[in-house]
């Protein structure tokens, strides 16, 4: 078991790039289309593929802590 701010859930946020990642997908989705309404249709796709790609690593994360937790 580790803490959130232990140094292996550091690794493995590194490892899956998930700050990268949100960086690119909040610059792409919220700036690009949210306040400059600046996307087509498969940039838009594309980037919610990314967004949902993201999130299952992200929840692939929670169950391990979480079972790391439970074990």
């Amino acid at each position: 078991m580790y803490a959130p701010g232990s140094q292996t859930a550091r690794v493995e946020v590194g490892a899956l790039r998930l700050r990268d990642r949100y960086g690119a997908r909040e610059g792409h989705l919220h700036e690009t289309a949210f306040y400059r309404g600046v996307i087509d249709v498969e940039d838009g796709e594309h980037e919610l593929e990314k967004a949902k790609a993201y999130l299952d690593s992200v929840n692939k994360l929670l169950r391990v802590r979480a079972w790391c937790s439970a074990a």
